[in-house]
């Protein structure tokens, strides 16, 4: 499942929200998609098995919800942002934020279209 531009958009605001003085918005993005990445260093494993006298218990990604390799990918998708956005010639956080917001548009409605299709 792919991670939808409005929740993109609910965590950008969440993150630029939590911005403290002194640092920027690109420090803050940096440091969550550090945090997301390590996250996924140690893989995927099983939750709990038992045999043969032994029992071990594991970590699992959860089923619903946001995974940790969508945690990752946001938070990646999110720093190409914000380079398009100093690329644009935005020089504040605030106004890179704003620039950032304006290219996650919600998706509303999507239709196939196969009107060059050829046989």
């Amino acid at each position: 499942m792919a991670v939808s531009s409005a929740f993109a958009r609910g965590l950008l605001r969440h993150v630029y929200s939590t911005v403290t003085h002194g640092a920027t918005l690109l420090d803050k993005l940096n440091s969550l998609n550090n945090e997301a990445v390590h996250a996924l260093e140690t893989g995927k494993v099983l939750q709990q098995t038992t045999g043969n006298g032994r029992s071990v218990t594991f970590q699992v990604n959860a089923q619903e919800g946001v995974t940790p390799t969508e945690m990752a990918e946001t938070y990646s998708r999110l720093l190409d942002l914000y380079d398009d956005a100093v690329s644009a010639g935005n020089v504040t956080d605030a106004t890179r934020y704003a620039y950032m917001m304006a290219r996650l548009k919600p998706i509303r409605s999507f239709r196939n279209d196969f009107s060059n299709l050829i046989r």
